[in-house]
């Protein structure tokens, strides 16, 4: 009965203009987002590699010597440009950061449950405190 009245107490105390999310939930969406836009420049630098190799090659026969050569020295040509680097660079940054969003968690949650294990045994403790005064 006193634990539900303190409960009661505590969402009478609680903010609600503050938005809350369970952090499995939050940390899914935002790993889901830096993916769809990991895999989305990724296909933008296939399809330009794609698109280059098909204009190198041109007429030739596809799996020719020649037409293979051409298409190598286009890919590494167009991956050569600047805007192509640069969006490289951004997909590897995500991955990085996708990373360190989980390590992030991974200690964030660790806390917690500290701070869980830490709540109830001061918990424990205030109930023997009031029944040693008790007695």
């Amino acid at each position: 009965m006193m634990m539900i009245s303190h409960f009661k107490g505590w969402l009478a105390k609680w903010d609600k203009n503050i938005v809350t999310q369970d952090d499995v939930e939050t940390q899914q969406i935002v790993t889901d987002k830096l993916m769809n836009a990991f895999s989305g420049i990724e296909d933008l630098l296939h399809k330009s590699d794609q698109k280059a190799m098909l204009k190198a090659r041109g007429v030739l026969t596809p799996g020719s010597n020649e037409a293979n050569e051409k298409e190598v020295i286009a890919m590494f040509e167009n991956q050569k440009k600047s805007w192509y680097k640069g969006l490289k660079t951004i997909s590897r940054d995500m991955t990085y950061i996708k990373s360190i969003l989980e390590n992030i968690y991974e200690i964030k949650n660790r806390r917690s449950r500290e701070c869980f294990q830490l709540r109830a045994e001061n918990s424990r403790l205030r109930k023997e405190i009031e029944q040693l005064k008790q007695s």
